[in-house]
């Protein structure tokens, strides 16, 4: 069941950066909120709580070679622990899954590191599937400067 004063909203993503900023988070971590906020492919919404932000997911929408159309893909969800099982993860997910339909989206993913099985079964029970492993690999120390350097 949702927490009965959980708000959730778009509109404080200006407040969540601001957090960052007053939290001394990198200037690397508030750059990348601000890139989130002035991009249209990209949206945050927060849950909120007696004018605290409890949580919050972001998600991205793109295109794949293998699908036809775009796709959307929760790119983080976090809520507070002092506000877990109360709904506010499912609540944000169905956030983001009517921000997808209202461009037209019906595929929607999300990857999970393979040692978060609470993660996994939050998502499968809300209706969502595994599908394939997902690998990384990191291949320098650089910060992205988001310009390929071409030559």
């Amino acid at each position: 069941m949702l927490h009965p004063q959980a708000a959730i909203t778009g509109e404080y993503c200006a407040a969540y950066i601001s957090i960052a900023k007053a939290r001394s988070f990198t200037p690397h971590l508030v750059k990348r909120l601000e890139n989130f906020s002035n991009s249209d492919d990209w949206e945050t919404f927060v849950a909120v709580v007696e004018d605290e932000i409890v949580g919050f997911i972001g998600v991205v929408k793109g295109i794949a070679y293998n699908i036809e159309g775009y796709y959307s893909q929760i790119m983080a969800l976090a809520v507070s622990e002092k506000t877990r099982h109360h709904g506010i993860g499912s609540a944000l997910v169905k956030r983001a899954e009517e921000w997808s339909l209202s461009y037209g989206i019906t595929d929607i993913a999300v990857n999970s590191s393979m040692r978060r099985l609470d993660a996994h079964a939050f998502y499968e029970d809300l209706g969502y599937t595994k599908k394939s492993f997902s690998f990384k690999k990191t291949i320098g120390d650089a910060i992205c400067k988001c310009e390929p350097n071409r030559k």
